[in-house]
């Protein structure tokens, strides 16, 4: 039999539908979501369970984009490949290999900044997407 593949585990969603909820429930059966993950906050007493690097990067793919986790646009469409986009996506790729390296290949994440890339990054990580 061969090797297990290595799981991304994606929690995906808008702000204030249940994700930290789920984020902390996948925690607790032991995926390991980050060692520095954002601090709660008076609107999410309990913690909002999404790593800081992960936060980082997805704020500079919106910033590349002119726009931010709560603005529309997320469509976007290039006519030509952008070489800040394409630098981007190659840092998720080594963030998200990483992660599954340090989590013993299985590594989860929420992130409602990451709707757009998520799967297009986990692929070439090597990683199975689960959303």
């Amino acid at each position: 039999m061969g090797a297990r593949k290595p799981h991304v585990i994606m929690v995906l969603g808008m702000h204030r539908g249940g994700t930290s909820a789920i984020a902390r429930g996948l925690e607790t059966i032991g995926v390991h979501l980050g060692d520095n993950l954002l601090p709660a906050g008076a609107d999410n007493p309990k913690g909002f369970w999404e790593d800081v690097e992960c936060i980082a990067l997805n704020e500079e793919l919106l910033a590349q984009v002119r726009s931010a986790y709560d603005r529309l646009g997320l469509a976007w469409r290039f006519s030509e490949p952008d070489p800040a986009i394409s630098a981007l996506k190659l840092r998720a790729v080594q963030l998200i290999k990483r992660k599954i390296a340090e989590h013993a290949g299985v590594w989860g994440f929420k992130d409602p900044r990451w709707c757009p890339s998520g799967e297009k990054s986990s692929k070439p990580a090597g990683a199975r997407p689960v959303t």
